[in-house]
């Protein structure tokens, strides 16, 4: 015969998978061990019941009982007490083959008793080992080397015991069953060849799962750091023209107060009027203090600087912070209204959800045509919070709606650019709150984005993992 077959025949009976990948090894061992109890509690469990009945139905007592049902009894006792080690883990397929053997050397011993006092019985009859097989295969990840010798070890102790006790008087029978054990044998090892194979195509298939989600976390990171940037250069921008107000009004003001105090001196001045003039200075001057320490905590709260990463905050600050922040540009655009209730604080990473509230209030405004509105509103609805961006702007068209969380590229004035990021890393986020989104739209009519994020939150676990 070819090398190659003998290659292949030996590949089929002693798989190797296991040998190549660690953590599959220990998988199977982990289920042997599920396996071992099944089978422990299948081997105890059955004498136990036909103990019951015995005492139940006295008739149905026969007096070589105890040589079948407390052998059993004991094995399956014993099997279910091994398989609680946990150093057991390791063999519990060779623990779970010692069982099927000591349970089909249990039947044989029982069976040549039947025969000593029914010598015309058909005791020899096998189909009861072939029920071992059958279990072992679907309870333990056995190879199929495993299921062929424990096949070939009960047809050897069938035929010993059956040529033993019976001689060559019914050879004819015995040969027959002997083939018929040897068949189910068979039939099991090709049986166990299947599981076993799908069992490791399984678990290959779930590792490439879990290899592309990982590599899928990571891309969505690098994405969420260039977002990140972003978002700190429309913010840059905001801040500016936020700040450029108030600190052209205290530099005028400063100004101002250096040009009323060098008049101080001059004799001609008119105290009242510059004593006047000196007290508005001062207050145009502490107005705009005030205005700018209104943008740094405004900034503060936004990037979350002086909080831990997670913390309890309110949802109604961040969608208000949301709004003053908004770039200047979309600030003339859109008529932004609030309808925000009193909610019960939320314990969430406050700057995740600000990005997730500046992204959706910004495609709101973006989708505007003219000096619309956009209503932002919060409530609290079955123990969630409820956050609305409902806008008056172009819509989306229905074609579109099922496919807004999947990212892609798309085309825009001759220039190939990344579409959908922004939701879908904002359903990403919300998901991992334990939250949602739901997005309904009328071409022509408008937008209305609902946000729900759970209060039922209690640690910071339940938020979702680091970015």
């Amino acid at each position: 015969m070819d090398p190659m077959n003998w290659r292949r025949w030996y590949r089929y009976l002693c798989p190797n998978d296991e040998q190549e990948d660690p953590e599959f090894r220990k998988e199977l061992s982990r289920l042997a061990v599920v396996g071992l109890r099944i089978i422990a509690g299948i081997t105890f469990s059955i004498p136990l019941l036909m103990l019951v009945i015995r005492g139940i139905v006295p008739s149905l007592r026969i007096p070589w009982g105890q040589y079948v049902t407390y052998p059993i009894l004991g094995v399956g006792f014993v099997a279910g007490i091994l398989s609680l080690l946990p150093q057991v883990i390791r063999f519990a397929r060779v623990v779970g083959w010692m069982v099927g053997a000591a349970v089909a050397l249990t039947m044989v011993n029982f069976w040549l008793h039947v025969y000593a006092s029914f010598p015309e019985s058909v005791w020899q009859n096998p189909g009861p080992l072939t029920s071992i097989l059958l279990i072992g295969v679907i309870c333990l990840p056995l190879k199929p080397v495993h299921t062929f010798s424990l096949g070939l070890f009960m047809s050897t102790a069938y035929l010993i015991a059956t040529l033993t006790i019976s001689g060559f008087t019914n050879l004819a029978v015995v040969q027959f069953f002997v083939i018929e054990l040897f068949v189910w044998t068979f039939v099991c090892t090709i049986l166990t060849a299947v599981i076993y194979a799908q069992r490791s195509s399984t678990y290959k298939a779930r590792q490439q799962t879990l290899q592309s989600f990982e590599d899928l976390c990571n891309a969505q990171s690098r994405l969420l750091l260039s977002e990140n940037a972003a978002a700190q250069v429309r913010l840059v921008a905001a801040l500016s023209h936020e700040l450029n107000s108030p600190v052209g009004v205290l530099n005028s003001a400063v100004n101002s107060l250096l040009l009323a105090l060098k008049k101080q001196g001059e004799p001609s001045v008119d105290r009242t009027k510059l004593d006047q003039a000196i007290r508005a200075i001062g207050q145009s001057a502490e107005q705009s203090c005030q205005r700018l320490n209104e943008i740094i905590h405004r900034l503060q709260r936004f990037t979350n600087l002086d909080r831990a990463e997670v913390s309890v905050v309110n949802v109604n600050e961040l969608l208000m912070n949301a709004v003053e922040l908004l770039p200047p540009h979309l600030k003339a655009k859109a008529n932004v209204n609030l309808d925000l209730r009193p909610i019960p604080p939320l314990k969430c990473r406050p700057q995740q959800l600000n990005a997730v509230f500046s992204n959706l209030l910004r495609n709101a405004t973006e989708s505007l045509e003219g000096h619309a509105g956009v209503f932002v509103s919060s409530s609290t609805s079955n123990g969630d919070i409820l956050v609305r961006f409902r806008d008056q702007g172009r819509g989306i068209p229905k074609d579109r709606l099922t496919q807004l969380f999947e990212p892609g590229l798309l085309v825009k004035d001759g220039r190939v650019s990344i579409a959908n990021w922004g939701l879908f890393n904002s359903r990403s986020v919300l998901v991992e709150h334990g939250g949602d989104i739901e997005i309904e739209s009328l071409e022509g009519r408008g937008t209305t984005v609902t946000v729900r994020l759970p209060l039922s939150s209690t640690s910071s676990s339940e938020v979702g993992p680091k970015k």
